[in-house]
């Protein structure tokens, strides 16, 4: 990952944009599982 993006560029205090999409529908599908 960090070979490939500029991940390794970041310095504490920089805005990041992290897409929470995926992890969204793992945790609704787990909840689904759970709840009725």
């Amino acid at each position: 990952t960090l070979k490939k993006t500029t991940l390794s560029q970041i310095k504490i205090g920089d805005a990041v944009n992290i897409e929470t999409d995926i992890i969204v529908k793992t945790i609704k599908k787990q909840l689904e599982k759970i709840l009725p």
